[in-house]
């Protein structure tokens, strides 16, 4: 059979999207926060974990090392990993 594994490609792009879609709501929600001034609530780790995990489950080994982006394009991963430097202990 010519052509692309398609099969090899469901998970992955089932997680991606769904990656997609917390992120884009985390996004979303901390721009409306910032500009109503109030707090919000991100679903932490959940969209960066996700995207992680597609990226190594993708059938393209070159892809692995891209795992970190997700984590660094969700602002719940990223507001966590600010608040634990900030708080850290010299």
């Amino acid at each position: 059979m010519d052509g692309i594994n398609w099969q090899a490609w469901v998970y992955p792009a089932a997680l991606g999207l769904m990656s997609a879609l917390v992120i884009g709501n985390n996004l979303f929600h901390w721009a409306r926060a910032i500009t109503r001034h109030e707090s919000t609530s991100f679903t932490l780790f959940i969209g960066g974990l996700l995207g992680a995990v597609a990226l190594l489950a993708a059938p393209v080994p070159a892809m692995k090392w891209l795992c970190f982006v997700p984590l660094l394009i969700d602002p719940g991963t990223s507001w966590v990993v600010y608040g634990l430097w900030k708080n850290r202990k010299p």
